[in-house]
């Protein structure tokens, strides 16, 4: 009886086999009498850029602002400086870059700002200036070694803070 029965499941388990390879054969190849459907519109249109510049875009924004960073490194040449230098201002500014508690952070920012060169029209030198403010308090200040005109000051400020440094202008006594 046991051969019976084993005959018996080995027929089943091949008929079920060969049944479920047909039906997969169909699944995978469909009649010709099953309608396909189909998409006859087109799915990407095409779009025409239509691009009118705004004075608030971002493009605009960006370009201005390179134009700016030009515009303060080419301030102070040879020709700019013959006209400042016709002004009657006295020459009694100075430019502050820092102001340290510690002098070695002071002579770090000092050694970086004399190797940059900040203007053609002249070197721009710094030094670290100790400054006692109260009995306690010791600060060394990062300062030009020259004496500037207003204007000229000024504008060296502007081309020092857009090297992404700090800067103020100190009236010199």
């Amino acid at each position: 009886m046991s051969k019976k029965f084993k005959l018996l499941i080995v027929i089943s388990a091949y008929s079920l086999f060969t049944y479920l390879v047909f039906l997969s054969y169909n699944a995978i190849v469909p009649d010709e009498s099953i309608p396909i459907l189909t998409n006859n519109k087109q799915l990407i249109k095409k779009v025409e850029n239509k691009f009118k510049p705004n004075k608030d875009s971002v493009y605009e924004i960006i370009e201005k602002k390179n134009k700016k960073n030009n515009e303060n490194t080419g301030l102070i040449d040879k020709n700019d400086s013959k006209s400042m230098s016709s002004f009657n201002d006295k020459k009694n500014f100075k430019l502050q870059i820092a102001s340290f508690k510690t002098k070695e952070k002071s002579d770090t920012v000092k050694d970086s700002l004399n190797e940059i060169e900040i203007s053609s029209y002249e070197k721009v030198r710094f030094f670290v200036k100790k400054v006692s403010i109260e009995e306690n308090e010791t600060y060394y200040r990062v300062i030009s070694e020259k004496n500037f005109t207003k204007e000229i000051a000024s504008k060296l400020c502007e081309v020092i803070i857009s090297k992404k440094f700090q800067c103020i202008l100190i009236k010199d006594k």
